[in-house]
């Protein structure tokens, strides 16, 4: 880990450095440290007051990080969403649950052990929500049983058919999800999706990775 600093601080120092307009902090040389700790706790999912009091480091200066990194961490993570959704529309028959967050209903896919929210879909990927919209949203909300769907993919028309419902008592995600937002003094309904989305990448990612890909993002070209 000590070798992993130095390399970073290195070319932090000779690469970032020279292009601070891309970004909305400009970090000097004597802050890369400072850098390297709230990353840390960042990655490990401290709130901004709990780094804050860890490293000494003034609260404002850790919530203007925190916003910088809350950037950095939807814009490196991106990629494995299109993997996992990829390999999803790979298989004949989906799962796909639903909770209610903050009074809105959000829907999602239990995949290998990871999730994918069903938010922002695009291209091709647009036939999954609006089947989301027109045909399984009514019917799966107001079940009084089930919580979780069974969508059968047909790859030849690109279609998606509902086949049924099931109670799906992996709460796994749900469990995170609300401890982790009881961090937050309150989330407005128009900040919930990208708290949703990090959430999602913390549950399907290691700290250690989220760590090395954002220190890492700081010196790419």
């Amino acid at each position: 880990m000590a070798f992993t600093h130095i390399f970073l601080t290195f070319f932090i120092y000779n690469f970032f450095m020279s292009r601070n307009e891309n970004v909305t902090i400009k970090i000097k040389y004597s802050k890369v440290k400072n850098l390297e700790k709230i990353c840390s706790y960042f990655s490990q999912d401290y709130t901004a007051i709990q780094t804050a009091q860890k490293t000494g480091i003034s609260r404002q200066t850790v919530n203007n990080y925190y916003k910088l990194l809350r950037t950095k961490i939807t814009e490196e993570f991106n990629y494995i969403d299109e993997i996992i959704l990829k390999e999803i529309l790979e298989t004949k028959l989906l799962h796909i649950k639903y909770i209610n967050v903050y009074k809105t209903d959000i829907f999602y896919i239990k995949y290998k052990n990871k999730i994918l929210i069903l938010d922002e879909l695009n291209s091709y990927e647009n036939k999954l929500s609006n089947f989301l919209q027109s045909s399984l949203k009514n019917p799966l909300t107001k079940h009084k049983r089930a919580n979780c769907a069974r969508v059968l993919l047909c790859k030849d028309n690109q279609t998606f058919l509902l086949s049924g419902f099931l109670k799906d008592e992996d709460d796994s995600f749900e469990d995170y999800l609300q401890t982790r937002l009881k961090q937050f003094r309150g989330i407005s309904k128009e900040k919930l999706f990208f708290y949703l989305k990090e959430s999602q990448i913390r549950f399907n990612s290691p700290s250690e990775m989220i760590y090395q890909k954002i220190m890492l993002s700081f010196i790419k070209n």
